[in-house]
């Protein structure tokens, strides 16, 4: 049985329903939307249900909403989206993180003098390698948990868990006359291979060293390294494997590298053939000295001055020591075209040392 007060409150429900357009409790019977007091919109099942966002007007302020407004909703009811009632985005989280333009390489060639303390950038976590300038290198440096270090031949292997930089004192084994200081930056990059070379002055290279006496600074060299690496094949595999090495970017097992002084000797090509080869002009300003024990290799560039493609033909270049040419990366050079050009010279010194049981040549 119903008492008085459910009599009272059907009375009022029915009054709610019967009252046409009116809102009882946030419902619009006209329209397709649920306005909520918090401002989300939910949409009911319609034929009409647009895909544009709006946003609701409540009693307790404009509110961001969803989208699904019903098309019967009046203009006042959904406002246009004009940014004013949309909460703006940190820019923190709009913005991408910038990238540093500090582009570390994997492989490093470094220039490196005694007693100067040189930094290098390292992988953290993993293992980095360092070929040093030395046949037997030791190594000196603090006994940490966090580092390890191992040497193989003229290479050091080093890792760390540590972002603590790690400071290395390389020298030759049974000399420590010459050391080299070296930083180590742990950072998260890729493992890093780092080719040390060892600055000198000409003038002040052993004197089977077999280069000229001219001002300037060479780069790296072991001549006894050099000399062994030079023995272990025959005559022609060792040029072949010397060209190869200097045309891949590389310096040859003990060689040292600097510029051309004028104190070198290089090759003449000046010639004159009356054919399209005399277009051909070689520059050596500039050039590259690669200095071994028994050999030496000289750089310069070939570059076509004239109006056709010419095949270059190097055999024209003559010097008195010269033990082979070639020419990378290309032989066939259009007009203005350049290529470099590698000259192998038979080290002089190394010709005039004569022992005693050997026959001097009386002409070569």
């Amino acid at each position: 049985m119903l008492n008085s007060k459910h009599v009272k409150i059907l009375a009022l429900m029915i009054a709610s329903i019967t009252a046409g357009p009116s809102i009882a409790n946030g419902l619009d019977v006209n329209s397709n939307t649920l306005s909520v007091d918090n401002g989300v919109v939910l949409q009911r099942s319609g034929d009409y249900a647009s895909e544009e966002p709006v946003v609701v007007a409540s009693k307790k302020g404009n509110h961001t909403a969803t989208a699904g407004a019903s098309t019967n909703a009046s203009s006042s009811d959904n406002p246009a989206v004009d940014g004013i009632n949309v909460q703006p985005v940190p820019n923190a989280i709009v913005q991408p993180v910038r990238l540093t333009d500090d582009v570390i390489p994997s492989r490093q060639d470094l220039i490196v003098e005694p007693g100067v303390n040189t930094l290098i950038p390292i992988s953290l976590g993993q293992l980095n390698r360092i070929v040093t300038p030395f046949e037997r290198p030791t190594v000196q440096r603090l006994q940490l948990t966090d580092v390890k270090v191992s040497v193989q031949g003229n290479v050091i292997y080093v890792s760390t868990t540590s972002t603590n930089p790690v400071a290395l004192y390389i020298s030759e084994k049974g000399d420590e006359s010459v050391a080299l200081s070296l930083s180590l930056v742990p950072q998260k990059i890729a493992p890093v291979q780092a080719s040390l070379m060892l600055s000198r002055k000409v003038g002040n290279a052993p004197a089977g060293a077999g280069h000229a006496q001219s001002a300037g600074v060479m780069y790296g060299g072991n001549e006894a390294k050099a000399r062994k690496w030079e023995q272990k094949d025959n005559y022609v595999e060792t040029i072949r494997n010397i060209l190869r090495a200097v045309a891949l970017g590389d310096i040859p097992p003990g060689y040292a590298m600097g510029n051309l002084g004028s104190g070198h000797s290089i090759p003449n090509c000046n010639f004159s053939t009356g054919t399209a080869q005399d277009n051909i002009k070689y520059s050596f300003a500039g050039g590259q000295y690669i200095q071994g024990s028994q050999f030496s290799v000289i750089v310069g560039v070939a570059q076509n001055t004239g109006a056709s493609t010419i095949t270059v033909d190097e055999s024209l270049c003559t010097h008195p020591n010269l033990a082979a040419r070639a020419l990378w990366s290309r032989n066939t050079l259009q007009p203005g075209q350049k290529t470099e050009a590698y000259f192998v010279i038979r080290n002089q010194s190394q010709q005039a040392q004569v022992d005693d049981s050997v026959r001097p040549k009386l002409a070569e």
